[in-house]
């Protein structure tokens, strides 16, 4: 598989941001807005990595597209789910490998997506997206939630 990381959010300012940082650390980040349209492509075309926004009222929800993506891939997909309203508890943890609260720190959420697709890796401040995260200025992640 390739670094290919499939993200899903109903909020564009939260695809951009994160498809530019993680675009910074050569990561190839592929933005959905809604989770009928990304099942659809990872079925196609699997990814290394999802990461999925939980609620998302245009669309099946993200809690609805990692059940389908079990049901094709079992636990063989790494699942991230994020959300800014709904806590840990209200998913089944069992069915992801990571739950990222928003808003969230983007060198942690690096770190995380390295743990998973760059083991050998490190995080580093002088890295690509650490550098594409001080020249975009923190105000702009911070107003984002992120």
């Amino acid at each position: 598989m390739s670094e290919r990381i499939v993200i899903v959010d109903d909020d564009t300012a939260i695809l951009d941001t994160l498809a530019d940082f993680l675009s910074g650390e050569g990561l190839s980040p592929v933005t959905f807005h809604d989770a009928t349209t990304a099942l659809r492509s990872i079925l196609e075309l699997p990814p290394r990595l999802v990461i999925t926004d939980l609620y998302m009222p245009a669309s099946i929800s993200g809690m609805e597209l990692i059940t389908h993506l079990r049901e094709a891939f079992g636990m063989d997909l790494p699942i991230f789910a994020m959300s800014a309203s709904l806590g840990r508890d209200a998913i089944d943890v069992t069915l992801i490998q990571e739950y990222i609260a928003k808003p969230f720190d983007l060198k942690d959420l690096l770190e995380t997506i390295y743990r998973w697709v760059r083991p050998d890796a490190t995080v580093g401040a002088h890295s690509a997206g650490a550098q594409a995260t001080a020249r975009m200025g923190r105000k702009r992640y911070a107003r984002l939630g992120v």
